[in-house]
């Protein structure tokens, strides 16, 4: 996935989750897609439980993580 699209995608997950996108800048170049948001996901108290537990949420993030 193109980078500016995975800082756009950690952009939006960090925004929601009231996290500084900034904080991952470092893991926008070197992880993947899922990766990446299942760290943001971890590193919030709100994500870890409601989000990363959704079945959905994951599945679209391996959805999103296959695209070019």
């Amino acid at each position: 996935m193109a980078l500016t699209r995975k800082q756009n995608v950690a952009t939006a997950l960090c925004r929601r989750l009231a996290l500084d996108p900034r904080s991952f800048s470092d893991e926008v170049e070197k992880s993947g897609v899922k990766d990446l948001c299942e760290k943001i996901l971890k590193s919030s108290q709100d994500g870890e439980s409601s989000l990363l537990s959704n079945e959905e949420v994951m599945k679209w993030i391996s959805f999103a993580e296959t695209f070019p």
